[in-house]
């Protein structure tokens, strides 16, 4: 089995099961989905590049392959981003009838290196010092590095959508894969709330787990316009279930959080009340849920 297998099976496993969500029109829906896979199709392609160069890593002279693997990912990057460009228009012109200026990504090669030298070449170099064999080292970090690929590639149009939508004054929505994690589930099932100020102010509409198949979708229908699909209302129905088991708790409606110091630095996690009854309630909903033994 290669490394970069899992990814491509947690990118591509489960989209066929799932069937559309709720956009304003038929052909809206259709091209949520065409795009996603897309995506997806071009966000493997790149983990299985990635991973051909994985074998020329000298964790003595990183740089190389470093600036090797940057310029891999910019130029899908760039790919990424002219699906989404394309993706925008045609979605708007088929939701309001025109369509929307497009905001366009940021891909800075510079960042790009220090990705890869700081997810790849450093992460080898830190198991090596604390004592493992570095050929060990090296196979250990290079399925992580794919999923980084990964989720670099996808970020581009995620970012793409909700900037976007930021800028026409507009909310946005998680869609999710047909098997979705309680997380996402419960991000899907909120609808299009996401904006420029809630991303900004508590980052969940932006948090995508490594091998997410998750994508975003603009909305622009009104608040009260948005019905979830037939296969989104078993997740709304799952977090407000849990929410109010945690209201006859008289605990709050919280999921965790991480939680970082005054420099940023991870120290913990908040604590959830929420995903972990949803992942006990319905465990056949989600690809993390939890049966009794």
């Amino acid at each position: 089995m290669t490394t970069v297998g899992t990814t491509r099976r947690h990118l591509t496993g489960s989209l066929a099961r799932w069937r559309r969500p709720m956009a304003l029109t038929t052909l809206g829906d259709d091209l949520t989905q065409a795009h996603k896979r897309e995506q997806v199709r071009l966000a493997a392609n790149t983990a299985g590049e990635a991973d051909v160069l994985w074998s020329e890593l000298n964790p003595s002279d990183p740089y190389p392959w470093a600036y090797a693997q940057a310029l891999l990912l910019q130029d899908r990057k760039g790919q990424s981003a002219r699906l989404g460009s394309a993706y925008l228009s045609e979605f708007a012109g088929a939701e309001i009838g025109r369509p929307v200026p497009v905001a366009e990504p940021r891909i800075e090669l510079d960042r790009l290196v220090g990705v890869a030298l700081g997810a790849g070449a450093h992460e080898v170099v830190n198991l090596t010092d604390a004592g493992v064999d570095q050929g060990l080292a090296l196979e250990q970090v290079r399925q992580r590095f794919n999923e980084i690929v990964a989720a670099e590639t996808q970020r581009t149009y995620r970012e793409m959508i909700a900037n976007t939508a930021g800028q026409q004054r507009k909310a946005w929505r998680r869609v999710t894969d047909g098997n979705p994690c309680a997380f996402c589930a419960m991000l899907a099932s909120r609808g299009p709330v996401y904006t420029e100020t809630t991303v900004t102010t508590r980052h969940d509409g932006m948090r995508y787990h490594k091998g997410c198949g998750c994508t975003a979708e603009p909305w622009y229908g009104k608040w009260e316009d948005w019905q979830p699909s037939p296969q989104e209302q078993p997740l709304v129905d799952a977090y407000f279930e849990a929410a109010l088991q945690a209201d006859a708790a008289k605990e709050m409606r919280a999921a965790p959080k991480t939680v970082r110091d005054l420099e940023g630095n991870v120290i913990g996690r908040s604590e959830d009340n929420i995903l972990w009854r949803m992942r006990r309630n319905r465990p056949d909903l989600f690809s993390d849920g939890v049966r009794a033994k």
